[in-house]
């Protein structure tokens, strides 16, 4: 009994992680669109300042420095995202793995089980007794 309640346990913990991930990753890509959008209109200004909040003061800046500001931003949110695909992908093989073979005795239900990162995190509630036949 002990072994499956450790297991449950295992399961709960990573799936939590994985919807931790989940909404990680949608607020890093919510933030380089607007980045993005930001560095594509910039260019567009005629005026050599703009005006940019920082902590809620409002300064004026150099278009040129903010394009520069905004590019490292850029590099830094496309490492972010890669780096948390990459976590999310490692969870959900730890659960297909988990969900292959129980002590032996039981089939996964997993390989069925739609893990689709774009879902709301909440929609990854997965029960681990879903795993067995």
């Amino acid at each position: 009994m002990k072994q499956k309640e450790k297991f449950i346990q295992d399961f709960y913990k990573i799936q939590s992680e994985l919807a931790l991930l989940s909404k990680q990753k949608k607020r890093v890509e919510s933030q380089l669109t607007l980045t993005t959008k930001a560095l594509e209109e910039l260019p567009k200004i005629s005026d050599k300042k703009v005006y940019k909040i920082i902590n809620n003061v409002l300064i004026q800046k150099n278009t040129v420095d903010v394009i520069g500001e905004l590019n490292e931003k850029k590099v830094k949110l496309s490492s972010q995202l890669t780096s948390l695909e990459e976590d999310l992908e490692k969870g959900i093989t730890k659960l297909k793995k988990m969900g292959l073979d129980f002590n032996g005795t039981h089939k996964s239900n997993l390989d069925n089980f739609d893990f689709d990162e774009n879902r709301n995190s909440s929609e990854y509630i997965l029960r681990p007794f879903d795993l067995f036949n």
